[in-house]
């Protein structure tokens, strides 16, 4: 009892300067145990049980005042046996009434009675980082986290003070910290997926494909049903490009579709990895698909001829073009699409000096870029005109052709 009593001396003045409005009469000091008999001993004793009830039954009430009331008068029967747990109730009742302060008070005395104790900790650092100190919550958090490894709400609130932190410096050691606690969340809590997709927002934005990839592995093998998870590795592994990601791409894309035929966009993902890997009579076949499921996609049409035009295939890239014209004649990379396969077919079949019909040929590039008024094409249709210019038909050349077609036969498949 005589390290009690300056501890309640300490609490009870301190609480009743921060609080006028929650005082309680306090009855006089009591003896000490040494100097009471043994009927006296155990009356005290029964007295302490009796406000113990009290306080906790109204503490599970959350009526605070009258618990904190019943907890002060159980402490100052106290022996130094039950002090410690009633303290963080009591501290529990202070701050829920509004006075912080003493709760704070509180709480640290707890912590010197028992520093092994997480949860004194863990309450310190929320009120501390409620008044705004961040440094000395985060220091709380951390022994909370250190005494109780499952600690996962310390962890949580030391990752967001982290974050914050990081958002405001530059660099990516302060992001360091935030994936370290992130990844102790998801290993605490691996059935919570908010952590493992903050990791990734977070690798997104501040670090390497690759360690986002590898995040996502990591997130996809812990939720494999997960679509939006699954999405995101595939789309990841897509645009990171290389022949492996394309492979690792496909059968998630696969089963995606599976699930979801209707969504365009995994279509979409796995015909850029059959074009990544080569495979372009796949890809061309998927968009295809693709554009009769959305036929309102405009650049679908001049998409598949862009593919068809990689591989030489001329025919098939000049009937895409021609669709993608007449399915949406504003949108100027049919056109643009179209020029560019007349130009391929004068390389194909012209010789070494330029005949009158390839120059007419090249004409017919040049009648296509002349008609883009789209805006997003036109640029670029305007530098194709201006190469084009040495190499159309001169007044001469026309003088002594009389004729406005070309007639070799490499080219009578572009007047169909």
């Amino acid at each position: 009892m005589r390290h009690l009593l300056p501890l309640l001396v300490g609490v009870l003045l301190l609480c009743s300067a921060c609080n006028q409005a929650y005082q309680t009469t306090q009855a006089p000091a009591p003896k000490s145990s040494e100097a009471l008999s043994e009927e006296q001993l155990q009356a005290r004793e029964l007295e302490m049980k009796k406000a113990l009830s009290f306080a906790h039954e109204y503490y599970k009430q959350g009526n605070y005042a009258e618990a904190k009331s019943y907890y002060l008068k159980a402490i100052a029967l106290d022996d130094d046996k039950t002090l410690a747990p009633h303290l963080k109730r009591l501290a529990t009742c202070y701050s829920s009434l509004g006075n912080a302060d003493s709760a704070r008070v509180i709480l640290r005395q707890a912590i010197e009675l028992q520093p092994d104790s997480w949860y004194e900790h863990r309450t310190l650092g929320s009120l501390l980082m409620a008044s705004g100190e961040k440094e000395a919550a985060f220091a709380e958090f951390q022994a909370a986290a250190a005494l109780k490894s499952d600690d996962w709400e310390s962890h949580r609130d030391m990752m967001r003070m982290l974050k914050d932190k990081a958002a405001e410096a530059e660099g990516i050691t302060g992001w360091d910290s935030v994936i370290a606690e992130l990844d102790q969340l998801i290993a605490l809590r691996p059935e919570d997926q908010e952590w493992g997709k903050l990791k990734d927002e977070i690798l997104s934005a501040h670090y390497d494909p690759e360690e986002l990839i590898a995040s996502l592995r990591q997130n996809h093998q812990q939720f494999p049903d997960d679509v939006k998870i699954t999405q995101k590795l595939a789309t990841a592994l897509v645009e990171f490009a290389t022949p492996e990601s394309y492979r690792e791409a496909l059968p998630l894309l696969d089963g995606l579709i599976a699930a979801q035929p209707e969504q365009v966009r995994f279509l979409d993902l796995k015909a850029t990895a059959l074009e990544g890997l080569g495979r372009i009579e796949e890809a061309a076949g998927l968009l295809a698909k693709l554009f009769e499921l959305k036929p309102g996609q405009t650049e679908i049409p001049a998409r598949i001829g862009e593919l068809y035009l990689s591989q030489n295939n001329l025919r098939q890239a000049r009937r895409w073009a021609l669709k993608s014209k007449a399915s949406f004649p504003g949108y100027g990379k049919g056109g643009l699409l179209l020029g560019r396969v007349c130009e391929a077919a004068v390389d194909a079949c012209a010789g070494k000096d330029l005949t009158f019909d390839d120059k007419l040929v090249y004409g017919l590039a040049a009648k296509e870029y002349d008609a883009i008024s789209d805006p997003a094409a036109k640029g670029q249709a305007r530098q194709r005109r201006q190469a084009l210019e040495e190499v159309l038909p001169s007044a001469e050349d026309r003088f002594f052709n009389k004729y406005d077609q070309p007639r070799k036969d490499c080219y009578k498949w572009l007047l169909e």
